[in-house]
């Protein structure tokens, strides 16, 4: 009885907190005046990429691949090349070089029993303007 209620205690806890945030003084000069109206008027826009992989990280590497709504390819270096990580970590190191933040990480589940299948995504994305943005979508999406 005792643990349960231990149990319980510690779920709740949490949501009986109170987070407290710091006040900050705001000043306000002419720039960020001005860059207050440029942000309204360009709000931020970015593609978003899914991440796959396959492989075995023990013996020679994963790969990955990349889907940007138009084909699903391997990642490649600037060179071309197609590149292998030794752990997910490098993986995720590697594509933050390139730009991009990881948004959200699962896994998918095909399948059931001894023939179930599955498979580890990441949704990635970068910043881009508004004109990437409408023109991947003109590319990316059917109508």
């Amino acid at each position: 009885m005792k643990k349960t209620f231990l149990l319980l205690a510690m779920v709740a806890l949490p949501l009986l907190a109170f987070s407290q945030t710091e006040a900050v003084p705001e000043v306000i000069s002419e720039d960020s005046v001005a860059c207050t109206e440029v942000c309204a008027a360009t709000p931020d826009a970015y593609i978003y990429n899914i991440v796959t992989f396959s492989g075995n990280i023990h013996k020679k590497g994963f790969k990955a691949k990349m889907d940007n709504g138009r084909k699903i390819k391997r990642i490649k270096d600037a060179d071309g090349k197609r590149v292998r990580f030794r752990t997910p970590a490098a993986a995720l190191t590697y594509l933050a070089s390139e730009g991009w933040e990881l948004c959200q990480d699962g896994v998918s589940v095909k399948g059931g029993g001894n023939k179930s299948h599955t498979m580890t995504y990441w949704v990635i994305r970068k910043r881009c303007t508004q004109e990437e943005l409408e023109q991947a979508l003109s590319i990316g999406v059917k109508h």
